[in-house]
């Protein structure tokens, strides 16, 4: 075929070519298909799946969201958070079956009710109010100290937002207004900010030490332990003010250092943070005056630690306390009258509280004890004296 009879050719083939597809058709066309499957899905009710439910027992998770005293009523807004119907058929107050009204009769996933309950409580008495649903479940609203609840008017909004004036933007103002100092401080002081607050915290747990003992440390009290000389100069810790009983003075006791890290963490501050106050000090962490960090000092660090690492209310510095005892018993092995011991405690069984054994401990116990087992019944065996042949074993 000639050039000539190629180019005419190619106009006669032109039309035979399929026009492409735009690309956002071909992105948006499966959300279509998808949209028009859930729309179909949703009309027909699920066909099929209803089956997958027969024979289970519906399933009621229903949370409190509200408590109200008025008088001679209490008021209790409730909201179902499971998948399943829910309705409300008794209340009992203090094994007491009061009368009630409720907006709505029966719950729908997600939705709320609130009940209005006729009962003549008391002011500073406690209550045990259940709400009995329709299939028997028990959702426990209990009252600790009944109190008349607050109008929730111009007053009460006012307040609030006074309230949130005195603990939210005055301390953040003030925080501001001491970012200049903070800025223009040396370095050395932020240094030895934070070498005093990861100082304390460390000692803290590294000692299993109370807010009192921890303030009151001086560098004296702390000494050689020739049978674990790898501590160095902070093997043994002496504690001056160990908490008294009633009407007796400061009890001492001396703590054994358990873990190497704690000495090198003392060590490390009393060499390079000490020394930048420029005066010899006594005490392990001073403030910058001289004098006993303060307890409400501690407590307001710790919880701002708490809150910056997102943790729960509930934790405190005594929490490095608690964590010490249980983790030197499930987690390194030692003795729980030794613990006691280390941390002062009169009677064992109050160190035994804070054991709360770890999945990990648990497992690795049950190992060990059935290691230890098999061992010692494989040993019976293999040590068990053979007899001459043909004499009975007596």
């Amino acid at each position: 075929m000639s050039l000539d009879e190629k180019t005419a050719a190619a106009p006669a083939a032109e039309p035979h070519r399929r026009t492409p597809v735009p690309r956002w058709l071909l992105g948006v066309g499966p959300l279509v298909l998808i949209a028009i499957l859930l729309g179909l899905f949703s009309l027909l009710n699920a066909p099929g799946l209803s089956k997958l439910s027969e024979g289970v027992p519906p399933k009621e998770e229903v949370a409190v969201e509200d408590i109200r005293l008025t008088p001679g009523q209490i008021a209790i807004t409730v909201r179902n958070e499971g998948p399943d119907r829910v309705s409300i058929a008794q209340v009992n107050v203090s094994d007491y079956y009061a009368l009630f009204t409720q907006t709505r009769e029966t719950m729908a996933p997600l939705e709320s009710t609130t009940l209005t309950i006729s009962y003549n409580w008391v002011e500073g008495d406690p209550y045990e109010v259940a709400l009995v649903t329709s299939l028997g479940g028990k959702i426990p609203a209990d009252i600790e100290a009944a109190a008349l609840s607050p109008e929730r008017g111009s007053s009460f909004f006012g307040l609030m937002t006074l309230l949130g004036v005195y603990v939210g933007v005055i301390p953040v103002a003030l925080g501001m207004l001491w970012m200049p100092f903070v800025r223009r401080a040396p370095a050395s002081w932020v240094r030895v900010l934070l070498g005093v607050t990861v100082g304390l915290l460390k000692t803290a747990y590294g000692w299993g030490l109370r807010r009192d003992e921890l303030r009151h440390l001086s560098l004296v009290d702390f000494s050689r332990n020739v049978k674990a000389p790898y501590f160095g100069d902070y093997g043994i810790l002496r504690v001056r003010f160990g908490k008294p009983q009633k009407g007796s003075p400061k009890k001492q006791r001396s703590v054994l250092t358990l873990l190497d890290w704690a000495a090198e963490a003392v060590d490390d501050w009393v060499k390079r943070g000490l020394p930048r106050y420029g005066q010899p000090v006594g005490d392990l962490f001073p403030t910058d005056r001289g004098g006993l960090v303060p307890e409400k000092n501690l407590r307001a660090r710790m919880r701002g630690f708490l809150d910056e690492l997102g943790f729960p209310p509930g934790l405190d510095l005594h929490s490095l306390r608690r964590s010490y005892v249980t983790h030197m018993q499930t987690e390194h092995g030692y003795d729980t009258k030794f613990i006691s011991m280390q941390v002062g405690h009169e009677h064992t069984s109050t160190t035994t509280i804070y054991t709360l054994p770890s999945p990990d401990y648990a497992a690795r116990e049950l190992e060990r004890v059935l290691n230890s087992t098999l061992l010692a019944s494989n040993s019976r065996v293999l040590t068990k004296p053979t007899t001459p042949s043909g004499k009975t074993p007596r």
